[in-house]
């Protein structure tokens, strides 16, 4: 048992986590899982790096993260972080298809989805997208803001 506010690593590719990952109060959380990643509720004061090594990245609650989010899915693992309430700052994202959704301001910093891959981003307020091309190939691309711009100084298609 981790105390409130301390860092949390579980970086081996050994872990076989199942079932739902839950940060109550963590400060810089790492995760590293040698299958498919679920997150549940987590409430994170610093950065969060999540890695699924064989699968993809899903959750099952509200993610919550005061500093920057790295979610990398290796191979083709889908990322999907799709809880309208979501709160992340900025974000990285790598992996197959990728679907996030932040309930206010979104800045993404990186991301690379899979070849012919959906990504579909939603910010309830500003989203800002990285400075490198966005490629999806054949597969759709969806990028909201609902209430407020999104900004990008890269090509997007």
């Amino acid at each position: 048992k981790a105390v409130a506010g301390s860092n949390i690593v579980l970086n081996t590719q050994l872990n076989k986590l199942t079932g739902a990952v839950a940060i109550t109060t963590g400060k810089d959380v790492s995760v590293l899982n040698g299958k498919a990643l679920v997150m549940g509720t987590s409430g994170v004061t610093g950065n969060l790096n999540v890695n699924a090594t064989t699968g993809g990245i899903t959750q099952t609650g509200v993610l919550t993260v005061g500093g920057t989010t790295t979610a990398a899915a290796t191979g083709t693992g889908d990322i999907t972080l799709a809880n309208a309430n979501n709160d992340f700052n900025t974000i990285s994202l790598s992996g197959g298809a990728l679907t996030v959704r932040d309930k206010n301001a979104l800045t993404v910093s990186a991301l690379t989805s899979g070849t012919n891959k959906a990504v579909d981003i939603q910010a309830a307020t500003t989203l800002t997208l990285p400075a490198t091309a966005i490629n999806t190939g054949t597969a759709a691309l969806t990028l909201a803001s609902s209430a407020s711009s999104s900004r990008s100084s890269g090509m997007v298609g």
